[in-house]
């Protein structure tokens, strides 16, 4: 995983979304961890080590990104 694509990523939907706070890779760091991620540049540093950590999928159309997660709603108006 590159930085550039996580940082595209963060721009396109924000970081918040492209972490995963609900996943397992998320619970399983420390509490001191979790409390240095408070920004862009924090999380794509916690996501260039634990890509696990990345919410997916993230979906891109010629390169760019368009969703990220799964919403049946959201696919089926992006899709069309």
């Amino acid at each position: 995983m590159s930085a550039e694509k996580l940082n595209t990523w963060c721009d396109t939907f924000g970081w918040e979304n492209v972490l995963n706070k609900k996943g397992t890779t998320w619970k399983k760091l420390s509490t001191e961890e979790q409390q240095e991620v408070n920004s862009k540049e924090s999380a794509i540093k916690v996501l260039m080590i634990y890509t696990s950590a990345i919410k997916r999928p993230i979906i891109e159309v010629d390169g760019k990104p368009i969703l990220i997660s799964f919403s049946e709603e959201n696919y089926q108006n992006a899709l069309k």
